[in-house]
């Protein structure tokens, strides 16, 4: 019986694969494309080779290491653990924020420059900066 132990998060669009732990019915009943649907070609092929070779045998094997097999596949492939997709999307806040702010104090800065070459007022400047900061 296979268990969720994880889930594996796709670095470039964000979705998410369930890692399972165990035996694989569906590995079982649908033996080599299984794996073809799961991404996983050259298990596949493999499979296959192997189900004809042992007449069908070897598709009582495979179901034992498949859910370990579509693990290693994944993290092959660039996914993000759940830690590793947090610290990722943590740090891209982060640089938004900075971004942000820094573009703020860009802004007060032409401002700033703006009220000192006289093109805005003082009133105008207050107004301009509130829009900003608000």
């Amino acid at each position: 019986m296979a268990v969720l132990v994880a889930k594996a998060y796709n670095p470039t669009n964000g979705s998410v694969e369930e890692i399972y732990e165990g035996f694989s019915w569906s590995c079982l009943l649908f033996g080599f494309l299984w794996y073809i649907y799961k991404g996983m070609w050259g298990w596949g092929l493999i499979s296959f080779i192997l189900a004809i070779a042992t007449y069908g045998f070897s598709w009582l094997i495979f179901p034992f290491f498949a859910n370990g097999q579509h693990a290693e596949s994944l993290l092959k492939q660039g996914y993000l653990n759940e830690k590793q997709w947090k610290e990722k999307k943590d740090n891209n806040n982060q640089v938004n924020n900075q971004n942000n702010n820094s573009s703020v104090a860009d802004e007060l800065s032409k401002l700033v420059a703006l009220k000192e070459q006289g093109i805005l007022t003082d009133e105008e400047f207050l107004i301009q900066k509130d829009k900003l900061l608000s």
